[in-house]
């Protein structure tokens, strides 16, 4: 064995440093991951319980704006869901160019990073239902077998989800 190896003790030594050094850099940064999470999520809660419901608003629906996905949201799904959906059409791609609402917040908050086309579904004192069609639309694009019938069958559920939700809506009016 050469003298320019490290034993295992010192890589051992050396880890138990690095994590103590590191724990007071991580551990700020996981608690306002944590914060994040759980005081905020509540908040857009409320918002949309207290501003979209009375409005009768209860589906985020965001889009690209974009083929092949625009022609069949605007012709299969914007019709069912028009008046009881925010909309936010993605033509750009560029989320951070959007105006400050409760819709971005909400996205930002349920949908995050790149999972569009999608839908949130915020049902009475219950968590949001997310549908999430881009998987299947990729298959769709690749000429997947089955992968029609599987988008096909995810918008039923999402209409179905949203029928329910009025039920409960006209139930508690």
């Amino acid at each position: 064995m050469s003298s320019d190896a490290k034993s295992p003790k010192s890589i051992d030594a050396f880890k138990r440093v690095f994590a103590v050094l590191l724990l007071p850099i991580v551990l700020p940064i996981c608690l306002v991951g944590l914060y994040w999470r759980l005081l905020f999520r509540p908040v857009i809660y409320l918002l949309v319980w207290g501003l979209w419901w009375p409005r009768g608003v209860f589906v985020l629906f965001v889009y690209p704006n974009v083929e092949p996905y625009s022609d069949r949201f605007r012709s299969v799904i914007l019709p069912v869901i028009r008046d009881s959906a925010e909309v936010l059409a993605w033509p750009d791609f560029e989320p951070r160019h959007w105006r400050r609402s409760i819709a971005v917040a909400a996205y930002r908050q349920f949908v995050g990073g790149t999972f569009v086309p999608m839908a949130v579904v915020f049902r009475p004192f219950r968590r949001a239902k997310r549908f999430s069609f881009s998987p299947l639309w990729e298959e769709v694009r690749r000429g997947k077998a089955g992968a029609w019938e599987a988008l096909e069958a995810m918008e039923r559920d999402f209409f179905n989800c949203i029928e329910e939700t009025k039920t409960q809506r006209r139930g508690k009016l």
